[in-house]
């Protein structure tokens, strides 16, 4: 970055700390107001406020690594999903392969479905260009999971529910270990597994504690009911839940130098992002339920860039894109976050930093008449500071 630049991007972070309030108290001082101002002038602020317009408020939180960490660009690598990987999983899992249906290579999609011993089905899809990352692992045992899914209806994390109709995750999250194993020796457990499938570094999004008394109140539930009669879905009750249900559900994002990948899907003209999705659950049998979708494992650094677009900047980007929304909704900017994403380059993909911004969108009615916070994201290229 040249002189002039530098003195652009200063004049930047000057004034926008000067126009927003970092992390001030109701009620300070005016030496203390004066105090806050210094030093958010010298460092990015870890908090930012302001009363932008009506309708429109920045109360952001700044979310980045520990210490003074300059991410990298690196060059990704696919996991080696293949037969081999499977079996080896799944001979741990205790459910291997007994039958093939389907192991082929057509128009460089590779295809493998396999009926396991226990009643488990496994699947792999996979594009075999060097730069694609549409490929996906999972597996079900049918018989050992087959409840959870008849009573579980969770969030994504995009939104919230304010009105507690669309969604029974609020049962499930309560911290507890089961007789079992402790969540830490699940979670252990949970992550050896999946390093026989080549997916590593990953990063703890949440879990979810599937309680069998939890389960039951799920299961009675009018929102269980009424979205299995809305599909015309007979599904028996189970006679009872005892805590030989009991489970864990795990979903892991992967991260990198301490920086989590992007966690929400956008597309333009000439590019687009989906996130990672691994999803796990896992009870006294073991694993009984796994979608991997999207990893990549990261081994040759690209480059090494001296510094990056400062989360002030990224902010000011993401304020005027907002402004020149026309919204109903209360808008309300609450996270700016570093991230990485997965950007193709000819034959590679290559991992690069970038700035989530998240905005909040307050009381949208759906045709439901469910009400719901709906989030948004803004996403800044860190090395170049221009939206994604």
């Amino acid at each position: 970055m040249n002189v002039r630049k530098q003195a652009a991007a200063l004049l930047l972070c000057l004034s926008l700390a000067a126009s927003l309030v970092a992390c001030q108290r109701p009620g300070a001082t005016e030496g203390q107001t004066g105090q806050q101002t210094e030093q958010a002038r010298q460092t990015d602020p870890d908090h930012f406020y302001e009363e932008v317009e009506e309708g429109l408020l920045i109360d952001a939180v700044v979310e980045h690594p520990e210490g003074n960490v300059t991410p990298k660009v690196y060059v990704g690598r696919k996991p080696a999903f293949n037969q081999e990987r499977l079996q080896a999983f799944l001979s741990q899992v205790g459910d291997p392969v007994v039958e093939v249906k389907v192991d082929r290579t057509e128009d460089q999609l590779y295809n493998f479905d396999g009926v396991c011993a226990n009643g488990g089905h496994a699947i792999i899809l996979q594009e075999l260009e060097q730069n694609s990352r549409n490929f996906s692992m999972s597996y079900n045992n049918l018989e050992a999971d087959r409840w959870y899914g008849a009573v579980l209806s969770l969030d994504t994390g995009d939104y919230i529910d304010v009105s507690g109709t669309s969604n029974n995750t609020y049962l499930f999250t309560e911290p507890k270990n089961f007789s079992f194993a402790t969540e830490q020796e699940a979670e252990t457990a949970v992550r050896e597994m999946l390093q026989l499938l080549d997916v590593g570094n990953l990063e703890l999004k949440r879990t979810l504690y599937l309680d069998h008394e939890a389960l039951a109140t799920a299961e009675r539930s009018e929102l269980i009911k009424g979205k299995n009669a809305e599909k015309g879905d007979e599904i028996p009750s189970k006679e009872s839940w005892t805590e030989a249900d009991d489970a864990y559900m795990f979903d892991f994002n992967c991260a990198y130098d301490g920086i989590p990948m992007l966690t929400t899907t956008w597309s333009s003209q000439t590019e687009g992002y989906a996130p990672v999705n691994i999803t796990v659950r896992y009870n006294r049998v073991g694993i009984t339920y796994l979608v991997v979708q999207g990893p990549l494992n990261f081994d040759q650094v690209a480059e090494e860039p001296a510094s990056i677009t400062s989360a002030a900047e990224a902010l000011a980007v993401a304020k005027e894109v907002t402004q020149n929304v026309v919204s109903s909704y209360e808008r309300v900017i609450d996270r700016v976050s570093l991230r990485y994403y997965v950007e193709q380059d000819r034959d590679r993909l290559l991992l690069k930093p970038c700035w989530e911004v998240a905005i909040r969108q307050k009381d949208v009615v759906l045709y439901s008449g469910e009400v719901r916070d709906e989030y948004v994201y803004v996403v800044v290229d860190a090395l170049t500071g221009k939206e994604k």
